[in-house]
C-alpha cells in the first residue's frame, strides 16, 4: 500500500529541455531601472512606470513563446540586422533551459559575442516637411481610405501633424504644423525652422546617444554639421539589461513523453 502514497493528484513538474516550446513573460530593465521591454500591456499602460526611449508597448499580454536551448532569430551566413526585442528574445532562449514551469528568474541579458548585427548608417540631420499638399479628393481617399472633409487628420510624420484646410471638386489641401517649435521623433527632439514651404527639423544629436528607427537600436557614435552615424552592429545598443523572467508553460518539443511507459 505504501507504493501508492502521494501518486494521486501528483503533477509532473515540468522542466524546460533543449527544443521545447516554453511560454514567457518578462520585464527588462536598464542599470537605472527604467523598463526597456516587456511582454506585458499592462507595463505599458502604467504611466507611474518610468520607461526607457527605446521601450516599444506590447499589443497583447500574450506570452512570448522560445525554443528552449535555440537563439531566437539566429542566422546563418552573412549578418542580418536583429530587432531589440528579437535580440532580448534570442538571448533569452539560450539561457531556459533547466528552468521549471511556474518558476521565475532574473536573467542578464547582454550582446557579448562575436557576431555583429547589422552595420553602420549615416544619416541626415535635418529633416525636410512641407507645409502644405495638394491633391485630387481621389488621391486623398485612396491614400487615407477616408472621404476628403474638412479636417480630417492627414499624418506623414506625427511630428508635424497635417490636417485638411480645403476642399473642392477637383483638389484637397492639406496643411501641415508641428506642435511647437521643438518637437519628439524616433532620435530625439529636433528643433524646428520654418523655411518658405517647407519645415527644417533639425536632429538634436550626440554621440552615445540611444536612438530607435522601427525594431532597430542603434547607438549614435559620430555627429557632424550635417549627418550622424548610427551603429546598430550591437542590436541592444551596448547597453545590458537585467530581466525579470516567468516560465508559465513548457511544452515538449523533440522529445517522445511515454514512449517509455507500459
Amino acid at each position: 500500500m505504501g507504493g501508492l502514497s502521494g501518486c494521486a493528484g501528483t503533477r509532473e513538474v515540468r522542466v524546460a529541455q533543449p527544443g521545447d516550446r516554453v511560454g514567457v513573460h518578462f520585464v527588462c530593465r536598464t542599470a537605472e531601472g527604467e523598463i526597456a521591454s516587456s511582454t506585458y500591456k499592462s507595463v505599458a499602460d502604467d504611466h507611474s512606470l518610468k520607461k526607457a526611449s527605446r521601450f516599444l508597448p506590447a499589443n497583447s499580454d500574450d506570452p512570448l513563446v522560445l525554443v528552449a536551448g535555440k537563439e531566437e532569430g539566429q542566422q546563418s551566413g552573412a549578418a542580418r540586422a536583429i530587432g531589440y526585442e528579437g535580440a532580448i528574445a534570442r538571448v533569452l532562449g539560450g539561457e531556459i533551459v533547466g528552468m521549471e514551469e511556474g518558476s521565475r528568474h532574473t536573467v542578464d541579458v547582454s550582446w557579448n559575442r562575436e557576431e555583429k548585427s547589422g552595420g553602420t548608417i549615416s544619416m541626415a540631420r535635418v529633416r525636410v516637411r512641407p507645409r502644405e499638399m495638394r491633391m485630387t479628393p481621389e488621391e486623398f481617399t485612396k491614400g487615407t481610405g477616408k472621404k476628403a472633409e474638412m479636417d480630417v487628420p492627414f499624418v506623414v510624420d506625427p511630428a508635424v501633424p497635417g490636417k485638411v484646410t480645403a476642399v473642392s471638386a477637383e483638389e484637397v489641401v492639406v496643411t501641415f504644423a508641428p506642435a511647437g517649435p521643438s518637437v519628439t521623433t524616433p532620435f530625439g527632439s529636433a528643433l524646428v525652422r520654418e523655411e518658405g514651404d517647407h519645415y527644417a527639423l533639425e536632429l538634436q544629436v550626440a554621440p552615445g546617444q540611444l536612438v530607435r528607427s522601427g525594431a532597430l537600436v542603434g547607438r549614435i557614435t559620430d555627429v557632424n554639421e550635417r549627418t550622424f552615424l548610427v551603429d546598430y552592429r550591437d542590436p541592444l545598443g551596448g547597453e545590458p539589461l537585467q530581466c525579470d523572467l516567468t516560465i508559465l508553460s513548457v511544452e515538449k518539443g523533440n522529445t517522445q513523453l511515454g514512449k517509455e511507459r507500459n
